[in-house]
């Protein structure tokens, strides 16, 4: 107890302490900061990650949304070509008009 009250007592064992101290501190916040860089890292990774789904599903909307446009207009042309007027059919004989009524 005594060696310890007379190194604290003495003017390099008190600066001795503050040295530890001051380690011990500045360690900490090294460690801290690493921590911290590894933290920032991983959200960076989270949020490149987010972002390339984010992206992808963006595409397979466009595609959608694409597909859905293109069987939209292939259903009206199929329309139009349903509703489109037929001739008048040929009334001089039977079978012309018989051929018409089976057409289309």
């Amino acid at each position: 107890m005594s060696l310890l009250a007379s190194l604290l007592g003495s003017r390099f064992g008190l600066a001795g302490v503050v040295a530890v101290i001051m380690g011990l501190v500045v360690g900490g916040l090294w460690l801290d900061r690493s921590s911290l860089k590894a933290d920032v890292a991983q959200r960076d990774a989270t949020i490149a990650a987010r972002d390339a789904t984010i992206a992808e599903q963006n595409a397979a909307v466009d595609r959608m949304r694409a597909d859905a446009l293109a069987a939209s207009q292939a259903a009206s042309d199929r329309a139009k070509a349903v509703l489109k007027p037929r001739p008048k059919p040929s009334t001089a004989t039977v079978q012309e008009l018989n051929q018409w009524l089976v057409s289309k």
